[in-house]
């Protein structure tokens, strides 16, 4: 399927094609009707869309500053016009520009106006209102920007804008906002899928994470943990249905997030104090109970889903070996929430499984010639063994015994690298 940013390319080929006699008008017609375009957001297009974002922004904050400087001698009505007029000239000037990328920046700073002007309006009619109320108008304006534009820069701003509307609840008014992650949920991931756009969806996951632990947090801290290592799980199990999907390239997404949330999260309970925290969590009766066994039951489905259909199902050792890893921390933490108070049995699970994952991504880079997923494997390792250093390796003799086996395992992978790097050069002078 090709895209708006290949379609000049497919152009030009077919004339040129053409004033070389090669194919005739009505081929070429057909050529152009056999690959139709798809409506993508002009800003995937390269740098010039990102800069001109900036530059709106910066923009915006500059007219927002040059106003509050003059603001307190503007007459009521001249504040009112201001913010009107604003607003309506850069919408309306993105709407006469053929340019997109220019559309798409005024469009922008229509959006930052608004947002402006709903803080000058409340300023000038002194509202007592709900102040975090402005961010949820403000994030909706710019979601519904995104979805009839559509325009990555006002999903990315309303996505923003909307986590931030819910951080704000949580932390300044003590009030659980869930709210947020429904709307992230519901509307924008599919935004993302729809674009199919990794930087959206990118977005989208982190933002959901960082408010489900901003509002798990004000329930217990262990939730937060809890939660966010469940959270990390799906997002690994989603990359598994990405054969299913129509946009095949998501699992890599969700594989990027999830991956290193759920190894920084492995990395927090190999420590005694962060997984005594879980364990002080009431699994049958606390706040979190509801939301736990919630996230659990979806993930457990999700996850005999992946194993019972074979399109789904693991083949290789390696994709095998991590759903493992995957499982056993899960049902440590299944068993933990559900009574079982034993920090031990985390801590194991964990650095278990940050050990085997760098001993996975080793295989995984010198059986590929991956030198990232080697340097990130070494690297698992050596981070692991440093946070152990002083908690677990008491005696020196302990200590000596273990820098040498970690010694011996990185020159045993920097040695398979080396040969499976000259086995393929050999076999490329042969063929």
């Amino acid at each position: 399927m090709t895209s708006d940013n290949t379609k000049p390319w497919l152009r030009a080929e077919i004339a040129q094609w053409l004033r070389e006699g090669i194919i005739s008008d009505e081929q070429a017609q057909r050529l152009l009707e056999r690959y139709p375009s798809t409506p993508e957001p002009v800003e995937y297009g390269g740098g010039k869309g990102v800069f001109a974002s900036l530059g709106v922004l910066v923009f915006g904050m500059g007219v927002m500053l040059l106003f509050a400087y003059n603001w307190a001698e503007m007459h009521r009505y001249a504040k009112l016009g201001s913010i009107f007029f604003g607003v309506a000239l850069s919408h309306g000037l993105a709407a006469l520009i053929k340019d997109p990328r220019v559309s798409s920046s005024l469009h922008l700073l229509g959006t930052m106006l608004f947002g402006a002007g709903i803080w000058l309006i409340a300023q000038v009619y002194h509202f007592s209102a709900h102040y975090p109320d402005g961010f949820l108008l403000w994030a909706m304006a710019a979601l519904l920007m995104a979805w009839v534009l559509p325009s990555l820069s006002q999903c990315l701003l309303g996505c923003a804008l909307l986590t931030l509307w819910s951080a704000v609840e949580v932390l300044e008014f003590n009030v659980l906002h869930f709210w947020a992650l429904a709307v992230l949920l519901l509307l924008q991931l599919p935004w993302a899928y729809w674009q199919r756009s990794p930087l959206a969806l990118t977005v989208v996951l982190m933002l959901l994470a960082l408010a489900l632990l901003v509002n798990s947090w004000h329930l217990q801290e262990g939730a937060a943990l809890l939660h966010a290592c469940l959270l990390a799980a799906m997002y690994l199990c989603a990359e598994h249905f990405s054969p299913r999907m129509s946009w095949s390239g998501c699992g890599s997404v969700f594989r990027r997030v999830g991956l290193p949330l759920w190894l920084a999260l492995m990395l927090i309970f190999s420590f005694a104090d962060a997984a005594n925290i879980v364990v002080q969590l009431d699994g049958q009766t606390g706040a979190a109970a509801p939301l736990t066994w919630s996230m659990l039951f979806v993930l457990g489905a999700a996850w005999l889903w992946v194993l019972l259909d074979k399109s789904l199902r693991p083949r290789s050792p390696i994709q095998i070996a991590e759903c493992a890893l995957l499982l056993l921390p899960l049902l440590v933490l299944a068993a933990i929430s559900g009574g079982v108070h034993k920090v031990g049995m985390i801590m194991t699970a964990a650095n278990l499984s940050v050990l085997a994952y760098g001993v996975l991504f080793i295989v995984r880079g010198t059986s590929s010639l991956d030198r990232r997923q080697l340097v990130l494997g070494c690297g698992l390792i050596v981070l692991l063994v440093g946070l152990r250093f002083t908690d677990l390796f008491e005696s020196l003799l302990a200590r000596a015994g273990v820098f040498l086996l970690l010694g011996v395992l990185l020159f045993l992978a920097g040695l398979r690298y080396s040969r499976q790097k000259q086995r393929r050069l050999q076999e490329q002078r042969h063929v």
